[in-house]
């Protein structure tokens, strides 16, 4: 072969290499072009579809509150049937549920578990050994009896001396409740006892109406009508069917 065809064959590699290089590097610059691009118009995307969902978010509920009408029934599902309505004979976890739409606590507890007032708006502690409740005023029971520092002692002693309570053992460290004035009432104990506030915030603290008790006897189990506070109050219970509360308008 003559070194004229040799020379051109050396040529037209180094061409043919050249070339395939720069596609290559074009390949490479274009490519994260490509990349580039997709990700501004999926960011892009990504921060209009957030927008318009917050826009959304943020406008539907004056929409929705436009369209709220008052009243109406509601219906909820519980795991099982209640078996008692009086708190102070009450087992059953189910029945905390219904109960705390009926009775107020003496205190309550906040999302932090922290003791809050409720029915008692404060309480002060001069010694270990004694509380002092002061009691919110202006507040009625369902059947117009008053709340008041004697409803509470009714109902802590009713806890602490009727037969089959279930509260007992959760206020007996109470030795006396005493009678201040219609918004004071005094807890006077056996001994220190820190868990007295907690216990306070569930069934042993709910405050039943003393006129309703007295009225309904045997009855007051089972047909608890008048006898809360709450903010619903008791109607109808057909067992193993439906239970059934209204609004306390007042």
């Amino acid at each position: 072969m003559s070194k004229r065809v040799i020379h051109l064959l050396v040529v037209g590699l180094l061409l043919l290499t050249a070339l395939l290089v720069a596609c290559g590097d074009s390949t490479a610059t274009t490519a994260p072009a490509t990349t580039t691009a997709g990700a501004a118009t999926t960011a892009a995307g990504t921060t209009t579809t957030v927008s318009a969902t917050t826009s959304a978010a943020t406008t539907a509920p004056t929409t929705q509150a436009s369209q709220v009408k008052m009243g109406g029934s509601l219906r909820v599902a519980l795991n099982a049937d209640v078996s008692k309505l009086d708190p102070l004979l009450s087992t059953a976890l189910v029945e905390r549920q219904v109960f705390h739409n009926m009775f107020d606590t003496l205190v309550s507890i906040d999302d932090k578990l922290n003791i809050i007032p409720n029915l008692a708006t404060s309480w002060t502690q001069p010694d270990p050994k004694t509380i002092v409740f002061k009691l919110r005023t202006g507040v009625k029971f369902h059947d117009g009896t008053d709340f008041d520092a004697e409803a509470v002692k009714f109902n802590i002693e009713r806890y602490l001396t009727t037969t089959g309570s279930q509260r007992k053992s959760e206020l007996s460290n109470i030795d006396t409740v005493a009678v201040t004035d219609p918004t004071t009432v005094q807890f006077n104990l056996k001994a220190p006892f820190a868990p007295l506030l907690a216990n306070l915030s569930d069934r042993a603290g709910m405050m039943v109406s003393p006129t309703a008790v007295k009225k309904l006897g045997d009855d007051f189990v089972r047909n608890p009508l008048g006898a809360g506070t709450g903010a619903f109050k008791f109607v109808e219970w057909k067992k193993d069917d439906h239970l059934t509360l209204e609004k306390n308008a007042t």
